[in-house]
């Protein structure tokens, strides 16, 4: 079936899945030498490609140093979900357009004209995006996320220790991660909610009537860039050693005549959005769009 959904799971090597404009799945490649099952049928209209390797102990064989992976090209049609999940391999997803949901442990992962619900997942890696359209989840424990989203209205991105940097349409934006920066440039956007503890947060967006900001980071600095003519209400504040640059309106912040907190509030023109920004140690910059 042109919609099918392609289940694909193998425990180590590397995967090229591939969207093309026929109604078959074709698994070309060859398969590691712990391999000891390789299931590859139909069941209604999902297709399911399952590699299996032998066991040593409680463990998996793709644990052992010795022998090598699986390396993997797999054409389907390009209407087609993805659902794929490997414990240890690298792989790559171009040229579909109902959607993935990719689970990895360690492994890179890069993907390129995706389009639908997409999920991309791995703990120990990096994640690299381009022309992905749709509702986007992207999460990263140790790695870095790189993306480019060209349509949809939601995104959703967490490293624990990572940076992440993506280009991004979406009106509502989630963003976290503990030991990273992010960056994000934006269009319009309605709901902007983003954290860091140690590392930086730096945004370039359009606020619509109505929209709220909030970001805040603990040992790191935030840097917000607004269109011309934002009409916001501004509430920013540092608390130990931090400090507040308004390039906005010129309006200066004020400082605990105890203590190293500063706080500024002001507005621009007749504000409908909200802007909340705090750091503990960090420094607060907000300005116009060049």
């Amino acid at each position: 079936s042109r919609d099918s959904l392609i289940e694909i799971k193998h425990v180590s090597g590397k995967a090229k899945i591939i969207g093309w404009d026929k109604n078959k799945v074709k698994v070309e490649g060859e398969l590691g030498d712990k391999t000891q099952t390789f299931r590859f049928e139909r069941d209604g209209k999902s297709v399911i490609i399952e590699v299996d390797v032998e066991k040593h102990g409680n463990g998996w064989g793709w644990n052992n140093n010795s022998g090598t992976g699986d390396d993997l090209v797999i054409h389907v049609p390009n209407n087609s979900r993805i659902d794929y999940h490997s414990p240890n391999a690298d792989m790559s997803i171009e040229g579909i357009f109902g959607g993935a949901d990719i689970d990895m442990i360690n492994g890179n992962l890069n993907a390129n004209n995706l389009t639908g619900k997409i999920s991309l997942k791995t703990v120990n890696g990096d994640i690299r995006g381009t022309k992905l359209a749709g509702e986007l989840t992207l999460d990263a424990v140790n790695g870095d996320i790189n993306s480019d989203h060209i349509k949809g209205d939601t995104i959703k991105v967490n490293t624990v220790n990572g940076d992440i940097k993506v280009n991004s349409v979406a009106k509502d934006v989630r963003a976290e991660t503990v030991n990273g920066d992010i960056e994000f440039t934006l269009g319009d956007v309605r709901e902007i909610k983003t954290n860091t503890v140690n590392g930086s947060i730096e945004m370039e967006l359009n606020l619509i009537d109505g929209a709220t900001v909030r970001a805040s980071s603990v040992a790191g600095g935030i840097k917000l860039a607004f269109q011309e003519g934002v009409q916001a209400k501004f509430d920013l504040e540092t608390h130990a050693g931090g400090n507040i640059k308004n390039r906005i309106t010129g309006e200066q912040a004020s400082k605990a005549k105890y203590g190293q907190r500063q706080w500024l509030e002001f507005s621009t023109g007749e504000p409908t959005a909200w802007v909340d920004a705090s750091t503990v140690t960090g420094r607060i910059e907000v300005k116009l769009r060049p």
